[in-house]
């Protein structure tokens, strides 16, 4: 660590003598590690904010889901996973309402951010500042701090992080119970020799799901039991997860069916009426002349089946939906990254990879052409995943022909 991180991990921290007296040495940290994220977040937007709030005005008229949102906003940064549409910073907060400006500023932040920020209880605190009248002048030090990518290196920035923490650890120890302590360390030994196995378990299960389907392309194993052991093992280790998802029960015995959509996908008139020619089943002829299905004829109807099973599908012609799959699959595959990873993965594996965040691009570049649909896979994940098979399928039969 240089002088100068050193120097500026320290003036970050002399924040401190602003809060003693009002909190306790334990919570010193949980004030300045936020405000000290906070600012570093500020210096790294600044160059993309006047394009993100550009965009999302755009965005809001869209009348997008969050998450749809995100991907959109994402796209104005110029490469970095988060953003903020607040026109506020700590420089704009003012003294009267800075509270409610405060926390209007964190609320701007993208979903991610705004999670770290909720780890640290940020708003109880922003509250408690404010009601010991120091919410003012501890933004005031904060922002008199330099923290942008321009001043400071990412690396730079990250000694200074782990010398704040170190300084919250020391200060935190010497108000807690050593009982406590010694029971928190043991638990997180635990804790982390359970998650150790998990992912030896993880990386095993996938050597093996990878060898056995590598192999079995070469080896004819001829035993179901193996096979069977595969499949199982291929669909188990995504639900091996750290955290558990907790799915609520939901009753739907009283739930009424009373609006719902009929979309038309195809019609066709039978022409059959009583004591007319028509009237009849026309016998069989020409036997021996059916002709083999066009392969090409084949794929595209299974693709115009599964468009038509994940678009809703009124004012869109099947003529449309395979343009505009064709339209994205065109986009994809100028990724040579991409097409690498299609080539050589399946679509479980290159739906890990950057094949998904690719279609996504595309997709938005297609807003002006084809609004409709560029709506409804921005509005619904599943859908969006769904129609990305659907572009891989086209992508690796494309690789084939």
């Amino acid at each position: 660590m240089t002088q100068a991180t050193n120097n500026l991990a320290a003036y970050i921290w002399s924040l401190a003598d602003l809060l003693r007296g009002d909190f306790k040495q334990s919570q010193y940290g949980r004030i300045i590690l936020p405000f000290t994220l906070l600012r570093r977040l500020e210096g790294v937007l600044e160059e993309s904010k006047a394009a993100v709030l550009s965009e999302y005005e755009k965005v809001q008229k869209m009348k997008l889901p969050e998450e749809a949102e995100e991907k959109m906003l994402l796209r104005a940064t110029g490469g970095l996973s988060f953003f903020n549409i607040s026109q506020m910073d700590l420089s704009k907060l003012g003294e009267s309402g800075i509270k409610a400006n405060l926390e209007s500023y964190i609320q701007g932040f993208s979903k991610d951010a705004r999670e770290i920020f909720e780890y640290f209880n940020f708003g109880e605190f922003i509250g408690q500042l404010n009601d010991a009248n120091l919410l003012y002048k501890v933004v005031q030090k904060v922002k008199t701090a330099d923290l942008s990518p321009k001043a400071i290196s990412n690396h730079e920035m990250g000694l200074v992080f782990e010398e704040l923490i170190r300084r919250f650890a020391e200060s935190s120890n010497e108000t807690a119970d050593p009982v406590l302590l010694a029971n928190a360390e043991n638990s997180f030994k635990d804790c982390k020799k359970e998650k150790d196995r998990l992912e030896i378990f993880k990386k095993d299960l996938g050597t093996f799901v990878r060898f056995y389907e590598f192999m079995s392309q070469i080896v004819d194993y001829d035993n179901k039991d193996l096979e069977k052991l595969s499949v199982y093992a291929r669909n188990l280790r995504p639900m091996l997860r750290e955290s558990l998802i907790d799915e609520d029960d939901i009753d739907l015995n009283s739930v009424v069916l009373s609006h719902y959509r009929l979309s038309e996908i195809r019609r066709q008139d039978l022409k059959l009426q009583e004591n007319t020619d028509e009237y009849k089943l026309m016998p069989g002829d020409g036997l021996g002349s059916k002709k083999a299905k066009d392969i090409k004829e084949e794929f595209l109807s299974q693709i115009i089946n599964q468009l038509n099973e994940l678009f809703i599908t009124d004012q869109l012609t099947s003529s449309d939906l395979v343009n505009y799959a064709y339209t994205i699959r065109d986009k994809v595959s100028e990724n040579q990254r991409v097409m690498v990873q299609i080539a050589n993965n399946t679509p479980e594996q290159a739906m890990l990879g950057d094949f998904p965040k690719a279609v996504d691009d595309a997709v938005m570049d297609s807003n002006a052409a084809h609004q409709n649909q560029m709506m409804q896979l921005l509005a619904d994940p599943a859908k969006a995943a769904g129609f990305a098979r659907v572009v891989f399928d086209l992508l690796q039969r494309g690789a084939m022909d």
